[in-house]
This record gives structure tokens, C-alpha cells and sequence, in this order.
């Protein structure tokens, strides 16, 4: 393993963040921004550096936060353009003479200064895990449904956690287990030599390993207690808790100059002192999550989503109204004596399906994205977002988008990313609607609002994009475009560029049924995401006569999970 390597003489913490942005604008309907009262929450998500900041005059400001925040780059290889991992959960794997049904697959692709390229793209399945008692391929594993990524041994270059939650473990089904693959530049990116699996089993992680919780259904990832060395947050949204079934719980593994350990690792649910809530059968408590200093002290906190947290109040209850609670980081990492929660009181929404973090107004103080996509206002399961303007007190305004003119099943907010596409200043937001229906039933679309420095997120859509504005095949019938999103500086100009997945595309040239592929799509200084110059990819393609790695099969989706 690699020591650390300091990048220059000063010492910057990066605070990860778990999604990207995008926009929309819709010629076709309206959109409402309803403002809203929320108590008990706190969310943000930014860059702090514990330095001292420089005013326009050269003078020292002290300590603080940089405005204009957004997520940094995945760079397996530390060349300094972004990369991206691609989940194909459904890949079938061949192993020791069987063909194993869904074991699961991830792609990377490198970036260059043309963007994404085939050249030494990798595809990793669980038999290249080095580990001291190596897994196997089986059936059913769903190897890359969650990918999360952060620079945990503090080598500056990005290692990767992939989630398997369908892996059986001693002889238990659907116990899950995570995967971690380190980078370096020395095996230009990923490396299969020290790559690390873990389990509820694993000595020193805490709980034990039953069938059907799903550990590593869900991943995110932030530097909790200021180390310098980036932690894995792994939800188990299905474990049992006090005889409740699915009531959720998440672990965390810190990152240290050897990677990750399970050295004072962690074990959350919602029955821990200042979580603000008991844990009930079915919350899905670690579905998703978003890590940000929220409180502005300096440590990095973890939002966690329970989309299926029922709301009870004197007036009645409102079942899977969903709820976000935020857990406050420190000198030893996340603490469970204070925390802040948001919670929905509206039935079926599944608040905290979704969560991203971004500095949208520019203020240094960051704020926080929750997707809500089985709102069901007009119609059932059109969705809403909520974004919470930091640092988030006891108390703040939330602003809440929709849009007016949907139909059902649009799922808009399933997915969530940040990123500074027109280099502003001010993170954008993007936000996924793979239910969309304006053209082609589920056919899917991605929206986008611009952050503007001073004011934050507009009041209407931006930006809309679906297949049918960018190359591929265009607009079919259950593509699911937008089911999930990443961002990054792919061809090194200084703007964030975006991947929108499309996981149940079919390949008509190659008669496949839902393969999968991903869409490139560039931003620039001034001008923000271009429809024009993007690129599609897919198991099938090709670049400058380099294949991308893997066989196109019907029902892989590739693209399910991005990062």
C-alpha cells in the first residue's frame, strides 16, 4: 500500500459529497417552488480547509469554508481528469465452467482531455478480489448495485467501494458484502493486488452476518473525524433491529494511511441516544446517503435517508412518508449525541430516497438535496425534491420543487448529483425523472436548475433533457434515462461535465433487450451543459479501436449505479 502523499506544502480537506447537478427547464409544463417551514434537520455539503483563507487584498481571513462548492473528482490514476465507475449489476459471470445469472460487473472508464476513452479501461467482477479468503461469482450477487468512491489511504489518488448485497455468506442469502479496489499511479488507476472484501463477518465489524439484510445495499463515503483519510459509510437498509424487520442500521470503516480498517469502526441505527427516532419495521434506515459539514464546525457530517419512515403526530400517521436524519462529525468521528432530522408528513413520499449536497447560492455554507420521487400530488408517484439552504439549524426554509404538469409513475428526484457545470462559482443541481413520459412512456428525462452565486437554485427549470437531444438511440418506451447520475471534470476544462445512465436501453444494432449504456454529457465556463459533442457508451462500443471491456447481454444495465 501507498503512503500518503500531501499534494503541495499546504494541507486541504476535501469534503466529499454523493451526487452531482443538473437542470431543466420545461416548455411543456409548469413548475412550482413552494417554500416551507421544517423543523429539526441540518444539511450541507462543501470544502473546508483548515488554513488561512486569502482576502481579494492578499490579506489573511482565517480559518473557513470555500464558497462555491462542489464534489470532487473520481481519479483512479491522479492524472487529474475525473473517471467514472459504472455499475452492471446483472453482468452474468463465467466462473470455474458456470455461467453465474446476475453475479454483477463494473466498468471504468479513464478521462483525458478529449473526455471519457476506452484506452485501459478495466471491468472488475468478484473473482479479481485478492483477498485472504477470495470470493466467488454466484448467482443473484448484484456486484456494482452501490458504488461509492474516496480517496481512503490518503495516497491522492480515489479508491473504490462496491456494493454486492445479494452475497451469500456461510451459507445465509442476501447477507451482502462490499468490495474495495485502491488506486494508484503506479497501476495507472485501479489495482486488484490489495483489493479488500468485507462483510458483517469481518473481524472487528461490528453486529453479525444474517441472511437477507443486504449490507452494502447502499454507499457513501466523507472524512468524519478530519484525518485527512477518507471513511466508507455501508447501509444495511434490511437488518433487523430490536425484533424489527427492515428497520435499517449503516456502518462506517475509517480510512487510514493503509486504507481502510475496521479499527473503531461503527454501527448506527435509529435506537442510538440522539438519532430522534425508534426504529420501526420497514423504515429502510441507510438507503441512502450525503456527507457535508452541516453545522459549519469543521467535521464532515452523514445524512442518512429512511424513505420508509412513517409519520405520526396527534393528528394520525402517514405511512412511508419518509424521513433524513443528519449525524454530526468530530475530532472521533460521527457522534450519536446530537443530531438534526427532517421528516415528511406526507404519506407514500419516501423522503430520503435520494440525497446530494452542494453550495447552491455560493455562500460557503452548504445545503442539502432530498429526493422524494413517490410523492403523489397530483398523481401517484410524480415526486418532489426538497433542498435545504445551510448551515441547517433546529429550524430553516426549505424550498420544494415539482413539476405541475406531470403524469404518473414519473418518479422525478429518484436520483440526485451536484456540480458547477457553468463554472460560476455556484454548484448546479441535477435531478433524475427516469418515470418521464413526454415522449415515450418511461421513457425517462433529467432536469436541471443552475445555481446562481448570492441567491441559490431558480424558481423554474433550467434545462430538460432526454435521449432524444443527445446521440443513442433516442427516446424508447421503459429506457429509464436519469435512473442514476454522476459528475466530474472528464476532459480537464474546469467545468463539471455529466453521466446520465440508461440502464434498460435495448441495442438495437445489436438486437440485445435492456443491455444498458451511459451518456457523456460536457459542460463549459459560462455556457453550462451542451447537448452537442456528448458521447454514448455502452459494453458494445468502441474508441480509436480499444473495445470497451465486457460482453453486451440482454438484461445486464449497464449504468444502473454510476460514481
Amino acid at each position: 500500500m501507498y503512503r500518503r502523499r500531501f499534494l503541495a506544502a499546504l494541507i486541504v480537506t476535501l469534503i466529499l459529497v454523493s451526487n452531482l447537478g443538473f437542470g431543466l427547464w420545461d416548455g411543456r409544463a409548469g413548475v412550482s417552488k413552494v417554500r416551507a417551514q421544517a423543523t429539526l434537520g441540518r444539511c450541507a455539503y462543501y470544502v473546508y480547509v483548515p488554513l488561512a483563507l486569502r482576502n481579494s487584498d492578499g490579506s489573511s481571513s482565517g480559518t473557513g469554508t470555500l464558497t462555491g462548492f462542489t464534489p470532487p473528482d473520481v481519479d483512479f490514476n491522479g492524472d487529474g481528469y475525473a473517471d467514472v465507475a459504472i455499475g452492471v449489476p446483472r453482468e452474468d459471470v463465467f466462473y470455474d465452467g458456470t455461467d453465474h445469472t446476475d453475479a454483477g460487473a463494473v466498468n471504468i472508464l479513464y478521462g483525458t482531455g478529449n473526455g471519457l476513452a476506452a484506452a485501459g479501461n478495466q471491468i472488475f467482477t468478484q473473482k479479481d478480489v485478492n483477498d485472504l479468503n477470495p470470493p466467488v461469482p454466484e448467482s443473484q450477487d448484484l456486484f456494482g448495485q452501490a458504488l461509492t468512491a474516496a480517496d481512503f489511504d490518503g495516497n491522492g489518488c480515489t479508491d473504490l467501494a462496491v456494493g454486492a448485497p445479494g452475497e451469500g455468506i456461510d451459507g445465509k442469502d442476501g447477507a451482502g458484502a462490499v468490495y474495495v479496489f485502491y488506486g494508484t499511479p503506479v497501476s495507472d488507476g485501479l489495482e486488484t493486488g490489495t483489493a479488500r472484501a468485507w462483510n458483517q463477518g469481518t473481524f472487528g465489524v461490528q453486529d453479525s452476518i444474517e441472511a437477507f439484510d443486504s449490507f452494502g445495499q447502499a454507499l457513501g463515503a466523507g472524512d468524519f473525524d478530519s484525518d485527512g483519510y477518507d471513511d466508507l459509510v455501508i447501509g444495511v437498509p434490511f437488518e433487523e433491529i430490536n425484533g424489527n424487520n427492515a428497520a435499517g442500521a449503516f456502518h462506517v470503516l475509517y480510512g487510514s494511511t493503509l486504507g481502510l480498517t475496521a479499527d473503531g469502526s461503527q454501527f448506527f441505527d435509529q435506537s442510538d441516544a440522539g438519532v430522534s427516532e425508534e426504529p420501526e419495521a420497514a423504515d429502510l434506515f441507510g438507503s441512502a446517503f450525503a456527507a457535508g459539514d452541516f453545522d459549519d464546525d469543521g467535521y464532515q457530517d452523514l445524512a442518512v435517508g429512511a424513505p420508509e419512515e412513517d409519520y405520526e403526530d396527534e393528528d394520525g400517521n402517514a405511512s412511508d412518508a419518509g424521513a433524513v436524519s443528519v449525524l454530526l462529525g468530530s475530532s472521533t468521528g460521527l457522534t450519536n449525541t446530537v443530531s438534526r432530522r427532517f421528516a415528511s408528513s406526507i404519506q407514500n413520499s419516501r423522503y430520503g430516497s435520494s440525497l446530494a449536497a452542494g453550495d447552491f447560492d455560493a455562500d460557503g455554507k452548504a445545503d442539502l438535496a432530498m429526493g422524494a420521487p413517490n410523492y403523489s400530488t397530483p398523481f401517484t408517484n410524480t415526486g418532489r425534491v426538497a433542498v435545504w439552504y445551510g448551515p441547517l439549524g433546529l429550524q430553516g426554509d426549505i424550498e420544494e420543487y415539482e413539476n405541475t404538469g406531470a403524469a404518473e409513475d414519473e418518479y422525478f428526484g429518484a436520483s440526485l448529483a451536484t456540480g458547477d457545470f457553468d463554472a460560476d462559482g455556484a454548484a448546479d443541481l441535477v435531478i433524475g425523472v427516469p418515470g418521464d413520459s413526454s415522449i415515450a412512456s418511461g421513457g425517462g428525462a433529467t432536469w436541471l436548475l443552475y445555481g446562481v452565486v448570492g441567491s441559490g437554485l431558480p424558481s423554474s427549470w433550467d434545462f430538460i433533457v432526454t435521449q432524444g437531444d443527445l446521440s443513442g438511440d433516442g427516446v424508447e418506451a421503459s429506457d429509464d434515462f436519469g435512473r442514476a447520475l454522476t459528475a466530474g471534470d472528464y476532459n480537464g476544462d474546469q467545468s463539471t461535465d455529466l453521466i446520465i445512465s440508461v440502464p434498460d436501453e435495448s441495442l438495437e444494432e445489436a438486437g440485445v433487450h435492456q443491455a444498458g449504456g451511459v451518456h457523456e454529457v460536457y459542460g463549459g465556463e459560462g455556457s453550462g451543459l451542451t447537448l452537442t459533442g456528448d458521447t454514448f457508451w455502452t459494453q458494445a462500443s468502441t474508441d480509436d479501436g480499444i473495445d470497451v471491456k465486457g460482453a453486451v447481454e440482454a438484461n445486464d444495465f449497464f449504468g444502473q449505479s454510476l460514481r
